[in-house]
């Protein structure tokens, strides 16, 4: 359920809430991906070992790797040498057209039908009940105004589609996370409109 925060979220936040609300995203985004990565990993590996051992084997994900580097250097304002930042730069803004690639060979009109239960399910619970759960539990936290807004928005988001990239490299179900994916995007129309409007 990773929030699609880079594609749709920031956009989104910049276009409702105005420039003011990007600091509090980026803090958000900053925070939510190593969160939802490392519980991701765990509900589709399992935790058969002990927690430090999987801890370990968490660490060692190429996700996870990059997280841990770049954080710190995002956090201490750290400058990347162009001859290192460019190449890399340039593979990331490969990222989103290879998932959205990925998502779209693994679409199946027909294992829509088989998995639909598991789709409108997914797609429910990501669009409006994590968002109308994370709006009680932001008013709770004090948050309110800008930040609040923010929150709950970037929550509302739909299921990013690197997901399915994730979900493929460790042996779960591809094709219901790509219509999954698909279904909760198209359906965001309506639902982030509608969240959008309540909140402002």
């Amino acid at each position: 359920f990773q929030p699609n925060c880079a594609f749709l979220g920031f956009p989104l936040i910049e276009g409702v809430v105005g420039k003011d609300g990007m600091a509090f995203a980026s803090i958000f985004a900053t925070v939510e991906w190593p969160i939802v990565i490392i519980a991701t990993l765990i509900v589709l590996q399992g935790w058969e070992a002990s927690p430090v051992t999987k801890l370990k084997e968490i660490a060692r994900e190429p996700l996870m790797i990059a997280i841990m580097i770049g954080i710190p250097i995002s956090l201490l304002g750290l400058s990347v040498p162009e001859i290192i930042h460019k190449p890399i730069a340039m593979g990331g803004s490969l990222a989103g057209p290879l998932a959205l690639i990925v998502v779209g060979a693994r679409l199946a009109i027909h294992d829509m039908q088989r998995h639909t239960a598991g789709i409108v399910w997914a797609s429910a619970v990501k669009l409006v009940a994590i968002p109308s759960a994370m709006y009680f539990i932001a008013q709770a936290m004090g948050l309110s105004g800008v930040s609040l807004n923010v929150f709950v928005l970037l929550m509302a988001t739909p299921i990013a589609a690197g997901m399915t990239i994730i979900v493929g490299a460790n042996d779960g179900d591809v094709e219901l996370c790509a219509n999954a994916t698909s279904v909760s995007t198209i359906a965001s129309l309506a639902t982030l409109i509608a969240i959008a409007t309540l909140l402002t």
